[in-house]
């Protein structure tokens, strides 16, 4: 399961939606205003930049296109 946590006007967050596209990967979005992602920094802590990728419980932090073909393929 993937899900994104992003912010409008956010080019990163929009490059990782073009990477995922790309790569057909289904996945949930959710904004920084959201409770998941009132959830997550509870879980992790702070976390100072978006956008945020949590793949099968790993996070992805900004826009990292070898990680995210490392963890989904």
């Amino acid at each position: 399961m993937v899900k994104l946590f992003s912010k409008d006007g956010c080019a990163p967050c929009k490059m990782v939606k073009q990477f995922l596209a790309y790569k057909d990967v289904k996945y949930t979005e959710y904004t920084t205003e959201s409770d998941e992602y009132k959830e997550l920094i509870s879980k992790h802590g702070h976390l100072s930049t978006v956008p945020v990728l949590e793949v099968d419980n790993t996070l992805v932090l900004g826009y990292n296109p070898s990680r995210l073909t490392e963890l989904l393929g």
